[in-house]
């Protein structure tokens, strides 16, 4: 199957880049490295730091960060296609900075 349409490409890149960092962060916090999820850290942009443990903080935070991926995603892709394939993962990198 094959995604033509750059928007819906973007967005499914934008939420499966998502996992590796959700897996790496559930890590990091499990072994006590860090004290938050990002997820939380996105949601205390926009609520007190009481209510980012919440279930409202959680989803808001959660819709946040992949929002944020989301958007990524799709603006890597149109660039990618605009600029070309050559160079794809700098270009990436790129976007993401």
């Amino acid at each position: 199957m094959k995604i033509s349409d750059g928007t819906a490409l973007g967005a499914i890149a934008g939420i499966v880049a998502t996992i590796p960092q959700l897996i790496f962060d559930f890590i990091l916090v499990q072994v006590g490295f860090s004290k938050y999820y990002a997820f939380q850290i996105s949601g205390a942009v926009y609520l007190l730091k009481k209510s980012t443990d919440d279930l409202s903080g959680l989803l808001l935070g959660g819709i946040v960060w992949e929002s944020t991926a989301i958007l990524l995603g799709v603006v890597t892709v149109f660039y990618i296609r605009y600029t070309g394939v050559e160079f794809w993962w700098l270009k990436g990198l790129i976007v993401s900075i």
